[in-house]
């Protein structure tokens, strides 16, 4: 249970604890504020009715007005104790019920001595603030009463006579004061929620950024863009793409002998730096598949050096890998492969999304790869006739390769550029 603080020589300390009674940490934030809002305004409230006990005594005017100040005060206290008590929807209802009740009280007390029917805007603003939207009926109706009560207090103070007389200076003085401070509360609660709205923009505008960086860090900006703009099926055939496969070789026994944090920082280490790569060469990461690495060239943006972009990445990615080896001492080799041709690319999902490709060159990139050699990149004899005047190639020979029958197959070794 919470415990109501004793009032300490820091009086801002005090009037803060104070504004948090009923807090729980476990309330979302707009129900904390929400909490902190209302006990604010019950202290305002409190001390606008205490004020009018020095001017009661002061004057030596009837006990009316002593008496009900002290009422109110205690009413408002027991706003407090419910939102102390958890009590929190009802706490809202009674401190505007009660402060709508007093204002039209002091206005018939009053009658046109003063302008305390002004607290009404004050009271017709609050439940946007401190009312949520699970109580929306609430809000409007006591929004609505305090308009309505407005014009009611307004047309009989005229009619009847005041039940506390006031001299005349000192009653133009107060009217004033009333007036001063209503629209200093009302421009406060109107500030507080323009501040509340621009903190929400931001913060809305924050995590649409975070979100972007999110769905960025899955899909290629363009296939991003096109989701965010509202498309909901992308498929796209691509004519002319390079797609590549590489493989950690022997990593799998390996890290049946390591840590699970070992295993996933090595991993990470090394596809950080291929995606790395990715964007030096051209190329757009697809996926991982556990201790393989997927990436393609010409898509989602067409580019007529895709293959070129391909050999590129991977001569870097074998470079890479050695000498992580060398520096850390470990046996690490990556096997890759490359064929080019057309693909189809698209977004599968909803919840989690994913941007795939599929067809023939797709199968056949992999089967580079796989039936590769460890420490050596396997390119297709397209990729070869294309790249053998600007990159060094080895001829491997016919090969097996499942699916397809015998085929031609080449190693890059290199580029005539280096």
């Amino acid at each position: 249970m919470q415990t109501i603080p004793a009032p300490s020589r820091d009086i801002v300390s005090f009037f803060r604890a104070l504004a948090n009674i009923g807090v729980k940490q476990t309330m979302s934030p707009p129900e904390k504020k929400r909490v902190v809002l209302s006990n604010q305004l019950f202290l305002i409230a409190a001390g606008v009715t205490l004020s009018f006990l020095p001017l009661g005594l002061a004057l030596g005017t009837s006990a009316i007005g002593t008496v009900t100040s002290l009422i109110d005060t205690l009413l408002l206290a027991g706003c407090f104790f419910l939102n102390y008590r958890g009590q929190y929807k009802m706490a809202r209802v009674m401190g505007l019920v009660v402060g709508n009740s007093l204002t039209f009280f002091w206005v018939l007390a009053l009658g046109n001595q003063m302008y305390p029917e002004l607290f009404y805007f004050t009271l017709a603003a609050a439940p946007l603030l401190f009312i949520g939207p699970d109580q929306k009926k609430s809000l409007y109706v006591l929004s609505l009463l305090s308009v309505v009560l407005f014009f009611v207090s307004h047309e009989l103070k005229a009619k009847i006579a005041p039940m506390i007389l006031i001299p005349g200076d000192i009653a133009l003085l107060a009217g004033y004061s009333t007036g001063v401070l209503s629209f200093i509360t009302l421009l406060s609660i109107l500030y507080y929620f323009h501040r509340g709205t621009e903190r929400v923009e931001s913060e809305l505008d924050s995590e649409r950024k975070k979100s972007d960086r999110l769905l960025l860090n899955i899909l290629p900006e363009p296939i991003a863009d096109r989701l965010k703009a509202g498309e909901r099926l992308i498929a796209d055939r691509f004519d002319r793409a390079t797609v590549l496969f590489a493989d950690i070789v022997n990593f799998t026994p390996m890290s049946g002998s390591m840590p699970a944090d070992e295993v996933v920082s090595i991993l990470s280490r090394i596809f950080s730096a291929f995606d790395m790569l990715c964007e030096k060469n051209g190329m757009e990461k697809i996926k991982t598949i556990g201790d393989s690495y997927m990436a393609a060239a010409g898509l989602p943006e067409p580019d007529e050096n895709h293959m070129q972009s391909a050999a590129r990445m991977a001569l870097d990615m074998q470079q890479m890998i050695l000498e992580m080896a060398r520096r850390e001492g470990m046996d690490l080799s990556i096997r890759i492969g490359i064929h080019s041709g057309p693909v189809v690319a698209g977004v599968i999902g909803e919840k989690k999304f994913i941007y795939d490709l599929w067809g023939d060159t797709v199968n056949l990139a992999s089967r580079m790869e796989s039936h590769g050699i460890p420490g050596q990149i396997q390119v297709s004899q397209h990729i070869y006739e294309t790249l053998h005047s600007t990159f060094t190639f080895e001829t491997r020979g016919l090969i097996e390769v499942k699916g397809k029958g015998p085929m031609q197959t080449y190693f890059l070794t290199g580029s005539t550029r280096d």
